[in-house]
């Protein structure tokens, strides 16, 4: 975790990255025994709030397909395909 907060602290990434890496991070360091993907959804949201942007809803319908990509960071260890999938569901979210 301390690790996690230095580089969430000293990083200069776009808002929107930071956010969707902020979750994918903190979901994978898996440090509460519940609530992680709760609490790593909501910190994506305080830093997408924070910095003035909306916040992302991940939908049930698209539930599936999250777990996916979370799964494939496990193994790749590529943040790029989850970064896309939020990315994907804010512009579906936002621009329809």
């Amino acid at each position: 975790m301390n690790k996690f907060l230095k580089w969430y602290k000293n990083t200069k990434l776009h808002p929107f990255e930071l956010a969707g890496l902020t979750h994918l991070y903190l979901v994978s360091i898996h440090p509460f025994v519940d609530g992680n993907g709760r609490v790593s959804r909501l910190i994506m949201n305080f830093t997408l709030n924070k910095n003035k942007y909306p916040l992302l809803n991940i939908p049930i319908k698209q539930r599936q397909d999250y777990y996916s990509v979370l799964a494939d960071y496990d193994i790749e260890k590529t943040e790029k395909p989850f970064i896309n999938f939020l990315f994907r569901l804010y512009l579906k979210e936002y621009l329809n």
